[in-house]
């Protein structure tokens, strides 16, 4: 989930002012929508395969802090990591101005006990760190990541920036 929200983040159209990158979390599914559809020449038959990166500083900056490991692999390791959990493989589609990752939930395997607070099971295997967590609980309990900065709200795009300048 965090290289698909870093990937969110790099790959986001920055010409849509004022789009964010949202999280939404169902009783069914996670879904990571980013503002921007898929840029020429990169297809979703051709996603994980073809490399590109519509902001090359961005990337890097994600890199450098550790939110992605390699650029270009981030779909690829979604995938991989997917198939060692032995959960569905992500869902991608473009929506209206925006490119989806659709997560979906499994029912619990025999002799598996259901995971009752999935963040925690992440943060436990070192998938997040303590700031990432708070963040992903806060959203849940409330719909949204945002600070109040003033009068303005922050939300998850401003986050991901300042997670990324430290």
């Amino acid at each position: 989930m965090q290289e698909a929200l870093a990937n969110g983040v790099a790959h986001r159209d920055w010409a849509l002012e004022g789009a964010k990158v949202r999280l939404f979390l169902f009783d069914d599914r996670l879904e990571i929508w980013s503002p921007g559809r898929l840029p020429p020449p990169i297809t979703l038959e051709r996603l994980g395969y073809d490399q590109f990166s519509r902001n090359r500083l961005m990337a890097r900056v994600l890199v450098e802090r550790g939110y992605i490991e390699q650029v270009g692999l981030g779909i690829r390791r979604m995938r991989q990591e997917m198939a060692r959990l032995r959960l569905p493989e992500p869902e991608f589609r473009e929506d209206g101005f925006s490119f989806v990752i659709t997560f979906r939930s499994i029912a619990p395997r025999e002799g598996v006990a259901p995971v009752t607070e999935p963040f925690r099971a992440l943060l436990e295997r070192g998938e997040t760190n303590e700031r990432q967590y708070r963040g992903l609980t806060h959203a849940r309990e409330r719909g949204t990541i945002a600070r109040r900065s003033g009068r303005r709200r922050v939300i998850l795009q401003t986050w991901w920036r300042r997670a990324c300048s430290r």
